[in-house]
């Protein structure tokens, strides 16, 4: 199965990547290093949930580095969640 992780703003999205298998903290560093610090940028904004993967001591620390500041979301509610309601529309409009 092919998973799709994105990080969007206000105007567009910022960074993307398909994988198969599932997130883990090694893909995880992997996108946050090659797809979404580099179009990072200072004053920016990653809002990150509760996933284990997110929590890498590694991960805070590169986004930081380009001025960028984290937010670590508590846990949540499913259907309360902005990411997944995105991600149902998204596989709505798949043929």
């Amino acid at each position: 199965m092919t998973y799709l992780i994105a990080a969007i703003s206000i105007n567009k999205v910022v960074a993307l990547m398909t994988m198969n298998g599932s997130m883990d903290g090694i893909a995880f560093e992997l996108f946050v290093e090659k797809f979404l610090v580099p179009h990072l940028w200072s004053g920016a904004v990653v809002v990150m949930d509760n996933l284990s993967a997110h929590k890498l001591d590694s991960i805070v620390p590169m986004i930081e580095a380009v001025g960028a500041k984290v937010i670590c979301l508590q846990r949540f509610r499913l259907l309360c969640n902005t990411v997944f309601l995105l991600v149902l529309s998204y596989q709505s409009f798949q043929i």
